[in-house]
């Protein structure tokens, strides 16, 4: 009897592999695309090993919440961790109006050959905060950092006019220590027309009133705002030296959407004289801050920052945030993610040098 239960059980279980190969083997052959996330990091993780420190490809189809913060349900291997609060809680958003969408206007705009079936989209015209990150531990790496993500904005998306909407220019915050955190924006500045730039530096050494009217290593190459709605855009912040001294920022930006070469759009090695608040603190060699940049405490996080304040038209989406260190100073990059962009190059070579300003 005992045997013959065993046979039965056996055939039992045969029969459902069959049924699944056979379902994969139907999907297969219809030309649909299998599940390929399954809370696994994305693929360029894999290949960087242990110097990935976590990967979010953001193909939640909901959320865990803990006080502010949420934690997609699609990662569970490598899954960042924003301001310390828990593996997996990489979004801080107070209001529950975040989604995993899978709508075809924004996904169209994806390159080619992509396997995004969904991302973290925003609500039209978001009022506060909301913003991903992953908080670096003590046993990290500290000669170079660096984080990558991309951002889609919306066509009617609308940046600060200084009057109703305000504060929606902003894309990312270094954070050390409130409120000592550099904020990086993307303004429009006279005659310098839209300027990425860095900002907020006091509190490190030097201290300084910088950089509202330009930035350090300004590209003038950079793409304008008006061309920022409608597409998707790959930013990657590379910190070296997180420790100080001799912190520095270099930040590339990719339109993956129109797939138009990489800009290295910020660089604070490079002076910036006359961009300050005060003339007599210019970003420059003489004060130390291209070369001698040391922050009030250890830089621990780069995050992306959404944080808007109405009311403003549009909203934002985000897709594969990735972080990664290395104990070494040797022009490492994260680059593309091989779901987004298909086979484009995971390391891409650094642009040329950036214009003095």
């Amino acid at each position: 009897m005992a045997t013959k239960l065993m046979a039965t059980n056996f055939d039992v279980l045969k029969r459902r592999r069959l049924l699944i190969v056979a379902a994969v083997l139907a999907v297969v052959l219809s030309g649909l695309s299998l599940p390929s996330y399954a809370g696994s990091p994305e693929q360029r993780c894999s290949q960087l090993g242990g110097n990935c420190l976590c990967s979010e490809p953001l193909q939640m189809t909901g959320f865990t919440r803990f006080s502010d913060y949420l934690k997609p349900n699609d990662s569970t291997t490598k899954a960042c961790n924003t301001e310390g609060v828990g593996d997996g809680y990489t979004i801080l958003r107070q209001t529950d109006d975040l989604i995993g969408s899978s709508d075809a206007t924004i996904l169209s705009k994806l390159p080619t050959g992509n396997s995004v079936a969904r991302v973290l989209k925003g609500p039209e015209g978001h009022n506060g905060i909301w913003n991903l990150g992953h908080m670096l531990s003590g046993s990290d790496p500290t000669a170079r950092y660096a984080v990558r993500w991309y951002l889609y904005y919306s066509p009617n998306f609308q940046f600060d006019d200084k009057v109703t909407c305000m504060n929606s220019q902003k894309w990312m915050v270094g954070s050390t220590n409130f409120p000592n955190n550099p904020q990086s924006g993307i303004h429009s500045n006279g005659s310098l027309g839209a300027v990425f730039h860095q900002y907020a530096w006091s509190g490190w050494s030097p201290s300084l009133d910088c950089c509202p009217n330009g930035t350090p290593g300004y590209n003038p190459l950079g793409p304008s705002r008006s061309l920022l709605p409608g597409r998707w855009w790959r930013f990657e912040v590379v910190v070296k030296n997180r420790t100080g001294p001799s912190l520095s920022f270099e930040v590339y930006v990719k339109n993956v959407t129109d797939n138009t070469a990489e800009v290295k759009v910020l660089d604070t090695t490079i002076p910036c004289v006359g961009c300050g608040n005060d003339p007599t603190n210019d970003w420059s060699l003489l004060s130390g801050a291209t070369s001698s940049l040391v922050p009030p405490t250890t830089y621990r996080e780069t995050r992306t920052e959404h944080f808007r304040n109405g009311p403003c038209a549009g909203f934002y989406a985000v897709s594969h945030y990735m972080s990664a260190a290395w104990s070494t100073n040797a022009g490492q990059r994260i680059g593309a993610a091989l779901e987004v962009e298909g086979g484009a190059t995971p390391n891409p070579s650094a642009p040329g040098p950036l214009t003095v300003q």
